[in-house]
């Protein structure tokens, strides 16, 4: 059996150096990603009642649905659809 070449020997190890460099950059682009996720996740609610981003419409239709009673979620869709 022939001795591998060193051509091959050098180009096995740039191989394995950039593939080490790439997971490297992976784990550190996955990392910035959830960071960022958390900070979003972290960011403050607007009371509903003082936002102004929020259209008149909708502002009403969270008064109606911040009055008390069942949560929106725990009821049927067709009593849903009624709110």
């Amino acid at each position: 059996m022939n001795p591998p070449d060193k051509t091959f020997l050098k180009l096995k190890i740039m191989n394995i150096k950039t593939n080490t460099i790439s997971l490297a950059r992976l784990a550190i682009i996955s990392l910035m990603i959830m960071i960022a996720a958390i900070s979003v996740s972290q960011a403050q609610v607007k009371d509903w009642r003082t936002d102004d981003h929020l259209a008149p419409e909708v502002r009403e239709f969270l008064k109606g649905l911040n009055t008390g009673g069942p949560g929106l979620e725990t009821l049927t869709p067709i009593q849903a659809r009624e709110v």
